[in-house]
Protein backbone atom coordinates (compact mmCIF):
# COMPACT_ATOMS: atom_id res chain seq x y z
CA UNK A 1 0.00 0.00 0.00
CA UNK A 2 2.79 2.40 0.97
CA UNK A 3 4.65 1.51 -2.23
CA UNK A 4 1.55 2.34 -4.33
CA UNK A 5 1.08 5.69 -2.58
CA UNK A 6 4.75 6.56 -3.09
CA UNK A 7 4.58 5.58 -6.75
CA UNK A 8 1.42 7.65 -7.24
CA UNK A 9 3.03 10.65 -5.57
CA UNK A 10 6.03 10.45 -7.90
CA UNK A 11 3.72 10.35 -10.92
CA UNK A 12 1.76 13.40 -9.73
CA UNK A 13 4.99 15.24 -9.04
CA UNK A 14 6.32 14.46 -12.54
CA UNK A 15 3.05 15.64 -14.11
CA UNK A 16 3.22 18.89 -12.10
CA UNK A 17 6.79 19.52 -13.17
CA UNK A 18 5.81 18.90 -16.79
CA UNK A 19 2.90 21.36 -16.58
CA UNK A 20 4.92 24.09 -14.87
CA UNK A 21 7.51 23.90 -17.64
CA UNK A 22 4.99 24.32 -20.44
CA UNK A 23 5.69 27.54 -22.30
CA UNK A 24 3.41 29.64 -24.47
CA UNK A 25 4.33 31.66 -27.55
CA UNK A 26 2.69 35.10 -27.45
CA UNK A 27 1.68 36.27 -30.91
CA UNK A 28 1.03 39.95 -30.27
CA UNK A 29 -0.03 42.21 -33.15
CA UNK A 30 -0.15 40.90 -36.70
CA UNK A 31 0.21 42.73 -40.04
CA UNK A 32 0.52 46.21 -38.53
CA UNK A 33 3.37 48.25 -40.06
CA UNK A 34 5.63 50.29 -37.76
CA UNK A 35 4.14 48.70 -34.63
CA UNK A 36 7.39 49.37 -32.79
CA UNK A 37 6.40 53.03 -32.57
CA UNK A 38 3.41 51.97 -30.50
CA UNK A 39 5.72 50.20 -28.06
CA UNK A 40 7.94 53.29 -27.89
CA UNK A 41 4.79 55.29 -27.11
CA UNK A 42 3.97 52.84 -24.29
CA UNK A 43 7.49 53.30 -22.93
CA UNK A 44 6.96 57.08 -22.85
CA UNK A 45 3.56 56.62 -21.18
CA UNK A 46 5.11 54.40 -18.51
CA UNK A 47 7.92 56.86 -17.73
CA UNK A 48 5.46 59.76 -17.38
CA UNK A 49 3.11 57.59 -15.28
CA UNK A 50 5.91 56.72 -12.86
CA UNK A 51 7.04 60.37 -12.61
CA UNK A 52 3.52 61.77 -12.18
CA UNK A 53 2.23 59.26 -9.65
CA UNK A 54 5.55 59.08 -7.81
CA UNK A 55 5.60 62.87 -7.46
CA UNK A 56 2.00 62.90 -6.22
CA UNK A 57 2.75 60.19 -3.64
CA UNK A 58 5.75 62.16 -2.41
CA UNK A 59 3.77 65.42 -2.09
CA UNK A 60 0.94 63.78 -0.14
CA UNK A 61 3.42 61.97 2.10
CA UNK A 62 5.46 65.10 2.94
CA UNK A 63 2.72 67.74 3.32
CA UNK A 64 0.72 67.19 6.51
CA UNK A 65 -2.19 69.36 5.35
CA UNK A 66 -2.94 66.65 2.77
CA UNK A 67 -3.24 63.93 5.42
CA UNK A 68 -7.03 63.92 5.09
CA UNK A 69 -9.59 61.22 4.11
CA UNK A 70 -9.91 62.68 0.61
CA UNK A 71 -6.20 62.44 -0.05
CA UNK A 72 -6.07 58.97 1.47
CA UNK A 73 -8.14 57.99 -1.56
CA UNK A 74 -5.93 59.98 -3.93
CA UNK A 75 -2.81 58.39 -2.40
CA UNK A 76 -4.34 54.93 -2.85
CA UNK A 77 -5.25 55.75 -6.45
CA UNK A 78 -1.73 56.94 -7.28
CA UNK A 79 -0.19 53.85 -5.68
CA UNK A 80 -2.62 51.56 -7.53
CA UNK A 81 -1.96 53.30 -10.86
CA UNK A 82 1.77 53.01 -10.35
CA UNK A 83 1.60 49.30 -9.48
CA UNK A 84 -0.87 48.51 -12.27
CA UNK A 85 1.26 50.16 -14.95
CA UNK A 86 4.36 48.43 -13.59
CA UNK A 87 2.60 45.07 -13.75
CA UNK A 88 1.62 45.55 -17.41
CA UNK A 89 3.84 47.84 -19.48
CA UNK A 90 7.39 46.59 -18.72
CA UNK A 91 6.36 43.00 -19.51
CA UNK A 92 4.62 44.05 -22.73
CA UNK A 93 7.74 45.93 -23.85
CA UNK A 94 10.04 43.08 -22.88
CA UNK A 95 7.87 40.55 -24.72
CA UNK A 96 7.13 42.35 -27.99
CA UNK A 97 9.65 45.18 -28.36
CA UNK A 98 12.60 42.89 -27.61
CA UNK A 99 10.91 39.84 -29.18
CA UNK A 100 11.00 37.58 -26.10
CA UNK A 101 7.69 35.90 -26.77
CA UNK A 102 8.07 32.61 -24.92
CA UNK A 103 6.67 32.62 -21.38
CA UNK A 104 6.08 29.82 -18.88
CA UNK A 105 2.59 29.04 -17.70
CA UNK A 106 2.99 30.06 -14.03
CA UNK A 107 4.58 33.48 -14.70
CA UNK A 108 1.87 34.14 -17.30
CA UNK A 109 -0.85 33.51 -14.72
CA UNK A 110 1.03 35.69 -12.24
CA UNK A 111 1.15 38.64 -14.65
CA UNK A 112 -2.53 38.23 -15.50
CA UNK A 113 -3.46 38.14 -11.81
CA UNK A 114 -1.63 41.37 -10.95
CA UNK A 115 -2.95 43.24 -14.01
CA UNK A 116 -6.56 42.31 -13.23
CA UNK A 117 -6.08 42.85 -9.48
CA UNK A 118 -4.74 46.40 -9.82
CA UNK A 119 -7.32 47.27 -12.48
CA UNK A 120 -10.04 46.19 -10.04
CA UNK A 121 -8.44 48.21 -7.25
CA UNK A 122 -8.36 51.24 -9.52
CA UNK A 123 -12.08 50.91 -10.24
CA UNK A 124 -12.93 50.55 -6.57
CA UNK A 125 -10.76 53.57 -5.67
CA UNK A 126 -12.80 55.64 -8.12
CA UNK A 127 -15.95 54.38 -6.38
CA UNK A 128 -14.52 55.55 -3.04
CA UNK A 129 -13.70 58.92 -4.58
CA UNK A 130 -17.25 59.23 -5.94
CA UNK A 131 -18.59 58.46 -2.44
CA UNK A 132 -16.38 61.21 -0.99
CA UNK A 133 -17.63 63.77 -3.54
CA UNK A 134 -21.27 62.68 -3.07
CA UNK A 135 -21.13 63.38 0.66
CA UNK A 136 -19.29 66.68 0.08
CA UNK A 137 -22.00 67.89 -2.33
CA UNK A 138 -25.17 66.47 -0.76
CA UNK A 139 -24.27 66.71 2.96
CA UNK A 140 -21.60 69.42 3.22
CA UNK A 141 -22.35 70.23 6.89
CA UNK A 142 -21.94 66.61 7.93
CA UNK A 143 -19.02 65.85 5.63
CA UNK A 144 -16.31 65.79 8.32
CA UNK A 145 -18.39 63.61 10.62
CA UNK A 146 -19.24 61.06 7.90
CA UNK A 147 -16.07 60.98 5.81
CA UNK A 148 -13.42 60.12 8.37
CA UNK A 149 -10.13 58.29 8.09
CA UNK A 150 -11.74 55.20 9.62
CA UNK A 151 -14.67 55.19 7.18
CA UNK A 152 -12.42 55.66 4.14
CA UNK A 153 -10.09 52.93 5.37
CA UNK A 154 -13.11 50.61 5.74
CA UNK A 155 -14.28 51.43 2.19
CA UNK A 156 -10.84 50.79 0.73
CA UNK A 157 -10.42 47.54 2.66
CA UNK A 158 -13.58 46.11 1.06
CA UNK A 159 -11.70 45.97 -2.25
CA UNK A 160 -11.10 42.23 -1.84
CA UNK A 161 -14.82 41.42 -1.96
CA UNK A 162 -15.25 43.76 -4.92
CA UNK A 163 -12.42 42.06 -6.83
CA UNK A 164 -14.04 38.64 -6.30
CA UNK A 165 -17.41 39.86 -7.59
CA UNK A 166 -15.81 41.60 -10.54
CA UNK A 167 -14.53 38.27 -11.89
CA UNK A 168 -18.03 37.55 -13.29
CA UNK A 169 -18.04 40.86 -15.15
CA UNK A 170 -14.55 40.24 -16.48
CA UNK A 171 -15.64 36.85 -17.83
CA UNK A 172 -18.55 38.45 -19.70
CA UNK A 173 -16.32 41.19 -21.11
CA UNK A 174 -13.77 38.64 -22.31
CA UNK A 175 -16.52 36.63 -24.01
CA UNK A 176 -17.83 39.77 -25.75
CA UNK A 177 -14.31 40.95 -26.71
CA UNK A 178 -13.57 37.63 -28.42
CA UNK A 179 -15.66 38.85 -31.40
CA UNK A 180 -13.50 41.97 -31.93
CA UNK A 181 -10.52 42.02 -34.28
CA UNK A 182 -7.47 40.80 -32.29
CA UNK A 183 -5.36 43.85 -33.14
CA UNK A 184 -8.12 46.28 -32.18
CA UNK A 185 -8.80 44.31 -29.00
CA UNK A 186 -5.16 44.41 -27.90
CA UNK A 187 -4.79 48.14 -28.66
CA UNK A 188 -8.02 48.92 -26.79
CA UNK A 189 -7.03 46.76 -23.81
CA UNK A 190 -3.54 48.27 -23.63
CA UNK A 191 -4.69 51.89 -23.87
CA UNK A 192 -7.52 51.48 -21.33
CA UNK A 193 -5.01 50.10 -18.82
CA UNK A 194 -2.22 52.63 -19.46
CA UNK A 195 -3.73 56.04 -20.31
CA UNK A 196 -5.92 56.49 -17.17
CA UNK A 197 -2.96 55.97 -14.77
CA UNK A 198 -1.10 58.62 -16.77
CA UNK A 199 -3.92 61.18 -16.58
CA UNK A 200 -5.36 60.46 -13.12
CA UNK A 201 -2.73 62.46 -11.16
CA UNK A 202 -3.44 65.51 -13.33
CA UNK A 203 -7.22 65.19 -13.39
CA UNK A 204 -7.80 64.35 -9.72
CA UNK A 205 -4.93 66.02 -7.87
CA UNK A 206 -2.19 68.08 -9.51
CA UNK A 207 -4.57 70.69 -10.95
CA UNK A 208 -6.39 71.27 -7.62
CA UNK A 209 -5.61 74.33 -5.49
CA UNK A 210 -4.82 72.20 -2.43
CA UNK A 211 -2.10 70.27 -4.18
CA UNK A 212 -0.75 73.39 -5.91
CA UNK A 213 -0.45 75.12 -2.53
CA UNK A 214 1.20 72.03 -1.08
CA UNK A 215 3.78 72.03 -3.89
CA UNK A 216 4.44 75.73 -3.27
CA UNK A 217 4.98 75.00 0.43
CA UNK A 218 7.48 72.29 -0.42
CA UNK A 219 9.33 74.64 -2.77
CA UNK A 220 9.43 77.41 -0.15
CA UNK A 221 10.62 74.93 2.47
CA UNK A 222 13.42 73.78 0.19
CA UNK A 223 14.40 77.38 -0.60
CA UNK A 224 14.53 78.27 3.10
CA UNK A 225 16.59 75.20 3.95
CA UNK A 226 19.02 75.96 1.10
CA UNK A 227 19.35 79.56 2.28
CA UNK A 228 20.04 78.45 5.85
CA UNK A 229 22.61 75.94 4.63
CA UNK A 230 24.45 78.60 2.60
CA UNK A 231 24.49 81.01 5.58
Amino acid sequence: MLHQLTDGWHKLNSVYEHVTHISEFLLGFSNIPHIRYFYVFLCFVYIMTVLGNGFLLLVIWLVKTLHTPKYMIVFNMALTDLCGSTALIPKVLDTFLFDRRYIFYDPCLGYMFFVVFFASMQSWTLVAMAYDRLIAICLPLRYHSIVTEASIAAVLLTEEDYVKRRKIGITNIVAWASYIDPNARMINYTLTHTIPPLLNPIVYALKTEEVKNAIKKLCKRNNVSNTVTKC
